[in-house]
């Protein structure tokens, strides 16, 4: 046994780059984040707004926990955003679904939040870990992008970072962490420029006395959505530049970041799921597929599979929509833990898996390679997972898996595997005309 790791770490070394490029393209199952319009009602009516909202669409409830439901067990990252979800009306039972949940984020103007009282800022900080804040201005400049003299945004900031400093322990005890991520989303426009200073200097403030943002966007609006009704309000590249310099030489402590969307790139790793009953890529570049007609893996791992072929096909050119399909399963074989989940318990590291199992008292190490291994045959299918590990051969790790159903901490079991898609049409939805860049 120790010869034949010896072989195989040194069959690794020579050609991980290729085996690990395999798994990142092959083995993905889900997007890293999806996000949930809970409602494209909006008091905000931003002229920059991709979406278009305000719209008089919401999610019926009994669809909505059918789909957060499927996101759980899909174990993916997913935000709460709309519109605004703090004046979907369920917004808060939501939230109390989840208290612990360790991946869920929420964009928000924070319009819908109460903040007289700890009871909003409490739940939130129970439920959700990352947080996107609006915050377009500090006077006129704001309400005129946003259409709304409702800005709440810094009051919020203050009022979680406040709460977060009095609560820090209780906190602790509830959600097994007490690690957020505090972002600022700062559109930059013509009307509100001028305040773009003022608001970073008031978001250095609350930095200096309480530490706890992460990272401050500042950017062009993407020429997508309301924008194009309101193309003269694009700033500049060159004076967005300027202020860019001005606010990075000035507030070098802070974490800001600089996005002058010159063009938008459509990207795969974001998902939004509608009230409408659709799933749309990043920045509604593409209408996916329908949540009322297909599974949720089944739409993303489509996207993912046909996804970038048909952006370079269409590149430049507004593509809206994806085709339909239909997915094709097979049955297949492949190693799980056993269900009894009590009785493992698992600790991982950087390059080591550790499992403890309960029953036989006994600890099983998995550095490096083999660590990797059986994290891929524990979740691929058995075909999958001997494609994935060439040029190492399965009849090297099969005595390793062998062993683990001996000792009782994993089952071989049959099931049914999404294996390909069948494309229903062939033809594409294609909006005439180039892609904008601004």
């Amino acid at each position: 046994m120790k010869g034949m790791f010896s072989e195989l770490f040194r069959e690794y070394n020579n050609n991980n780059t290729n085996w690990l490029n395999t798994v990142e393209n092959e083995q993905i199952k889900t997007a890293r984040v999806v996000n949930l319009s809970l409602t494209q009602k909006c008091n905000w009516r931003c002229i920059f707004c991709y979406k278009c909202c305000p719209k008089p669409l919401e999610f019926d409830p009994d669809e909505l926990f059918m789909i957060l439901r499927a996101l759980e067990k899909e174990k993916m990252f997913f935000g709460l955003t709309g519109g605004e979800p703090t004046i979907y009306r369920y917004w808060r039972n939501i939230l109390r679904l989840f208290t612990g949940y360790p991946r869920l984020n929420i964009i928000t103007n924070a319009s819908g939040i109460r903040l007289k009282s700890d009871d909003d800022a409490h739940l939130l900080l129970t439920s959700v870990k990352s947080y996107k804040v609006s915050i377009h201005g500090v006077g006129r400049g704001a309400v005129e992008v946003t259409r709304s003299r409702a800005q709440k945004g810094l009051q919020f900031l203050e009022k979680m970072f406040d709460t977060l400093n009095r609560l820090e322990e209780s906190l602790e005890r509830k959600t097994n962490h007490l690690s957020y991520d505090f972002v600022v989303n700062v559109a930059v426009l013509k009307e509100n420029v001028d305040e773009i200073p003022l608001l970073i200097d008031r978001l250095a403030t609350l930095q200096d006395e309480y530490g706890y943002l992460t990272r401050i966007d500042v950017f062009r609006p993407t020429l997508v959505g309301n924008m194009k009704k309101h193309k003269s309000s694009i700033l500049d590249l060159t004076k967005f530049a300027e202020l860019c310099k001005e606010l990075k030489e000035t507030y070098s402590e802070l974490p800001l970041t600089f996005d002058a969307n010159i063009a938008h790139t459509p990207a795969l790793y974001c998902w939004e799921i509608e009230p409408d009953g659709y799933v749309y890529s990043d920045m509604h570049f593409a209408r996916v597929g329908s949540w009322r007609k297909h599974r949720l893996a089944e739409i993303i791992q489509f996207a993912y599979r046909y996804g970038p072929q048909l952006i370079r096909q269409y590149k430049g050119k507004e593509f809206v929509e994806f085709p339909d399909f239909e997915p094709i399963y097979e049955k297949d074989v492949i190693y799980q833990f056993k269900p009894k989940s009590n009785e493992l318990h698992f600790f991982s590291a950087e390059d080591a898996l550790l499992i403890y199992y309960l029953r036989n008292n006994k600890t099983y190490v998995f550095k490096g390679l083999l660590s990797y291994l059986i994290h891929t045959f524990t979740s691929c299918p058995l075909s999958q997972a001997i494609k994935l590990i060439k040029p190492i051969k399965f009849e090297d790790v099969k005595p390793i898996l062998e062993f683990l159903e001996r000792e009782g901490v994993i089952e071989k079991t049959e099931s049914r595997f999404l294996k390909d898609f069948k494309i229903v049409n062939e033809s594409i939805n294609v909006k005439l005309g180039e892609r904008e860049v601004c």
